[in-house]
């Protein structure tokens, strides 16, 4: 699950133990300021929380311990979707991953620590990917016709 944290505290209603992985935009932020605000939200009930920070790359939070990720520098032409397109990498890349372990794994450490490295990196690479084509803001391009009616059909 993914949700945006800002005012959710004031919903009395305790969303954070229902998140199995947060994702969030921490660009703004130092490395003592991320690390705090993983744990925090950790100690609320998130169980992985993944802090981006673009060209300073991401944090992660497990409960156990932190790993980092250098992002895969490139010269972007639109940053747009970036942090969308590292959480789908990192979360196809862990669900992989968890496909050849038994049910359970992933409450492991030793499991977690063997996969999020990879899921990190995997996310980097396929961000930076993202960030060198075009995105919505005045660059959009239009769905072919062709596209078009198959993705709506499916609907």
């Amino acid at each position: 699950m993914i949700f945006r944290i800002a005012g959710m505290r004031k919903t009395g209603w305790n969303v954070y133990a229902h998140i199995d992985f947060a994702f969030l935009s921490c660009s703004d932020l130092n490395d003592e300021e991320t690390e705090k605000l993983c744990r925090k939200l950790h100690e609320k009930g998130c169980s992985v929380v993944t802090a981006t920070r673009g060209s300073k790359g991401a944090t992660v939070f497990d409960g156990e311990r932190f790993y980092r990720q250098l992002p895969d520098y490139v010269t972007p032409v639109d940053t747009m979707g970036a942090g969308d397109s590292f959480a789908t990498a990192m979360l196809i890349t862990i669900l992989k991953k968890l496909e050849t372990q038994p049910e359970g794994s992933w409450k492991n450490s030793e499991i977690r620590a063997e996969i999020l490295p990879e899921a990190l990196k995997a996310a980097a690479v396929f961000s930076a990917g993202t960030c060198l084509k075009n995105g919505a803001f005045g660059d959009g391009v239009p769905v072919p016709k062709s596209e078009h009616d198959r993705i709506y059909r499916e609907l």
